[in-house]
């Protein structure tokens, strides 16, 4: 059994290649862990919040953390450090989402936000609005361009580009939508994210 933090584990992911997984814990830390000997790889301490949200570049060089420190930082995975950090938050992150090139970051808050950073310059590039709720869970579309997030009981599809709503699914349930996953691909995503968005509350 993997146990090397000591609060309770928050968050994991599970690198491509199934090498190394990487945990963050409400003791502020997130640890990458060699799956084979079990030996922590890196420990990242530099949060004062409970790390919430965890996500990995495709080429798994690099780690991005959401922390209730009102705090994203990425991580080299080769040398260990900070790289950058994006802040301007206002509030606790509640979720975090890259695009597959790797080239933006979605971060939720808890203050009902939704903002999307440049990996490049860690800079805000600008905040989408029009949803309804707090966010409590991120998907971007494999074609880089469409965003889906979760809030109580409805997923709202955006454009990450521009800002706007494209779609809006209502899943007409009593309770938040916590868990979505975007299946397939279409030539025209706009039209089909309904039936390409996998939700599960």
């Amino acid at each position: 059994m993997l146990t090397p933090h000591t609060h309770k584990v928050t968050c994991s992911v599970l690198a491509s290649d199934d090498s190394f997984l990487v945990t963050g814990s409400s003791d502020s830390s997130a640890k990458v862990i060699n799956l084979e000997t079990g030996v922590v790889l890196h420990s990242f301490t530099e949060h004062t919040g409970s790390v919430v949200s965890l996500q990995l570049t495709v080429n798994n060089e690099f780690l991005i953390t959401g922390s209730g420190d009102f705090i994203v930082q990425m991580w080299s995975l080769e040398t260990g450090r900070c790289i950058s950090r994006m802040g301007g938050l206002m509030a606790p992150v509640s979720c975090i989402s890259i695009t597959s090139n790797d080239a933006f970051v979605v971060v939720a808050c808890e203050d009902e936000t939704l903002r999307v950073f440049s990996t490049v310059t860690a800079q805000e590039l600008h905040e989408l609005t029009g949803h309804e709720g707090r966010v409590n869970a991120l998907a971007c579309a494999q074609d880089d361009c469409q965003l889906f997030a979760a809030t109580k009981s409805k997923v709202y599809c955006y454009d990450i580009h521009n800002g706007q709503i494209a779609d809006v699914l209502d899943c007409q349930l009593p309770y938040p939508v916590f868990n979505i996953k975007e299946l397939g691909r279409s030539s025209d995503q706009n039209a089909t994210c309904k039936r390409e968005s996998d939700v599960r509350s």
